[in-house]
């Protein structure tokens, strides 16, 4: 008798799909290839650099300092970097650096006001900034220089002290003033004279509180006005207010 051998049962199991997992390890896998090939590439470097709110500076100086150029990489640029660098200029108050992806590159400069300049040989004009540093490589001609002046052997404490005071007041009122004097004998006061031919006796600490309050003595004749513990004019004809 002849035996048949029992055929061999295949068993059937079923096709089970990839993972969701593996796909996705794939795609994070090439995106991140993708992603650095992108971050050196030309596409990825700098192209436009935006510069808003500088009249101080000129647009290469405030490269310059911050270390900038236009082919730097995009994600190369570090704005706290960039910020803390343009922050060492005498001239920025504060500034804001924003990076727009792609390529571009904003930076928003506040600079310090201008308020005053010293003369110097009565030939020059040296600006004065609201943080009280002179800036000598702005240097012009005196009688191109806005007001108010200071003489320059007149500069020091109590002028440094008025320089401020006079950063907190509208700059319309600030350029009807002509100069800004020392007063001799009295070392907490400074002597203003103004475009209406009055001379203005003020605490150089005062100013930014008393000194608006010249607007209400403005078109007065020609005289002196004490701003001090009281208030007072007087008058070139000998008239006298208080």
């Amino acid at each position: 008798m002849v035996e048949r051998i029992p055929s061999l049962r295949t068993k059937v199991g079923s096709n089970r799909s990839p993972s969701p997992l593996v796909f996705l390890f794939i795609f994070l896998f090439l995106a991140g290839i993708l992603l650095t090939l992108f971050m050196r590439s030309p596409l990825s470097k700098v192209s436009q650099i935006h510069i808003q709110g500088n009249r101080l500076l000129t647009k290469q100086q405030i490269l310059q300092q911050a270390n900038l150029q236009r082919d730097s990489f995009f994600f190369d640029l570090d704005r706290e970097s960039i910020r803390s660098s343009l922050l060492k200029r005498p001239e920025i108050a504060d500034v804001k650096v924003d990076r727009r992806f792609p390529n571009r590159l904003y930076i928003f400069l506040h600079e310090y006001p201008v308020v005053a300049y010293l003369s110097y040989q009565q030939r020059f004009a040296i600006p004065v900034l609201s943080n009280g540093v002179l800036l000598g490589n702005h240097a012009c001609p005196i009688q191109v220089a806005t007001r108010p002046l200071i003489e320059s052997d007149a500069w020091d404490e109590r002028i440094f002290l008025a320089i401020k005071g006079l950063a907190s007041v509208p700059v319309t009122l600030r350029k009807q003033f002509l100069t800004i004097d020392q007063v001799s004998g009295q070392p907490d006061q400074v002597m203003i004279r103004s475009q209406y031919h009055h001379r203005i006796y003020i605490r150089a600490s005062e100013i930014k509180q008393k000194l608006p309050l010249y607007l209400s003595f403005r078109n007065h004749p020609p005289g002196t006005l004490y701003l001090l513990r009281s208030f007072w004019f007087h008058s070139d004809t000998g008239l006298s207010d208080g």
